[in-house]
């Protein structure tokens, strides 16, 4: 994640994605726009193009970022009321980091915005040279610390969840881009690309970060280029302790948490345009991964790396949200799926749906409108 970065190039995938005719479908879930009046689920009021969320779950809050509008809502998980809203310059990706029980924002070109979860306030501002494209967050669990992309010069930076200021700066390659933590390893993954040609970095690879020594303790070369951001992805199967890197044209390179090394390459599709969005999540319930293409299809990976499930998902826009509750696979667009167990439970039209984020705490899945003025639908079991 959230797969799952920014806005200089998520609108024009948006764009594409929004030109797809939607379809309409009764099912298990309600679209909350047609069920206000039966009293299911709410739509929320936020700022302009809201897209990325990240859950508090100390406070049950859900915060939502407003490209648009430059601001951050904080969302009362419980009532669905708006507690506040954070004036943020540029506001891009988005996590929350439960040590300190803060969220913190990337501002493009600026800095990383810390936000207390429990009076949403901001804490502090940490100078971090960032930039349009490559700007994202994760949260490392094994010394608690947040770490963010910063494509200038190229390197990694830890923020102390204890102090918020800068305590390591590792080098990379040139646009590091997506971050994820290893469980397995104790170990932070990051997708390097190298030698920008247009939107598209050349000889890709993956670092791995060591989260007690803030070292390079490995460089696993990728066959194929994972496409510009936010095209490549990150995910991590806990079922066979391996991390997932997709790119932009149809591949899923499987890497092992234990020796970080390619184990093998998967073809899922060959888009017929280049750089398709291809996002992924893991499924508990069945210890499958999926992954989806922007207004293509989903893919259900087994853990033993083998193809379990192909759907076509016409107007979806691929960022997946997996629903705890129900063991659903949630995916947002201009068409909202629900899929489970390799079928379709249901669909149903939204407007302008983006991106998604599910609320555990009250067994919701909150779907961001990118509109002006903007909204998040709330859709209920």
């Amino acid at each position: 994640m959230t797969e799952f970065l920014r806005s200089a190039v998520v609108p024009i995938g948006l764009a594409l994605l929004l030109l797809l005719l939607p379809g309409s479908f009764a099912g298990l879930y309600l679209n909350v726009k047609a069920a206000n009046a039966s009293g299911v689920g709410s739509t929320i009021p936020v700022g302009s193009n809201p897209n990325f969320m990240a859950y508090d779950s100390t406070d049950n809050k859900m915060f939502v970022v407003n490209t648009g509008s430059g601001s951050v809502t904080a969302i009362n998980a419980a009532t669905n009321a708006v507690l506040a809203t954070i004036k943020v310059t540029k506001p891009n990706d988005i996590i929350y980091n439960p040590t300190n029980n803060e969220v913190y924002v990337v501002s493009e070109n600026l800095h990383v915005i810390a936000i207390s979860g429990s009076t949403d306030k901001v804490v502090k501002s940490i100078p971090v040279q960032v930039d349009d494209f490559y700007q994202d967050l994760a949260y490392d669990a094994a010394n608690g610390n947040v770490y963010v992309a910063s494509a200038n010069p190229g390197s990694v930076a830890e923020i102390s969840s204890s102090t918020n200021a800068i305590i390591a700066t590792i080098k990379t390659g040139s646009h590091p881009q997506h971050l994820l933590f290893d469980a397995a390893n104790n170990n932070m993954y990051v997708s390097v690309g190298t030698s920008i040609s247009g939107l598209h970095p050349k000889s890709p690879y993956v670092d791995v970060i060591s989260s007690s020594t803030n070292k390079v303790v490995a460089t696993i070369p990728l066959s194929e280029s994972p496409g510009s951001y936010p095209d490549a992805f990150l995910a991590y199967n806990p079922a066979n302790q391996e991390m997932y890197q997709s790119d932009d044209v149809g591949h899923m390179y499987v890497i092992s948490s234990s020796t970080n090394t390619l184990l093998t390459t998967l073809t899922l599709f060959s888009p017929s345009f280049c750089c398709t969005l291809l996002t992924m999540t893991f499924d508990p319930s069945n210890m499958e991964l999926y992954a989806a293409a922007a207004g293509t299809g989903i893919w259900a990976i087994s853990s033993t790396n083998s193809l379990v499930t192909t759907l076509s998902l016409t107007g979806a826009n691929g960022y997946l949200t997996y629903d705890s509750v129900d063991s659903d696979i949630f995916v947002p667009g201009g068409t909202t799926y629900v899929v489970n167990g390799g079928s379709v439970l249901t669909s149903f039209t939204t407007v302008n749906g983006a991106f998604a984020a599910f609320n555990p705490g009250g067994g919701t899945v909150y779907e961001s409108i990118m509109q002006i003025p903007g909204s998040v639908d709330v859709i209920s079991s």
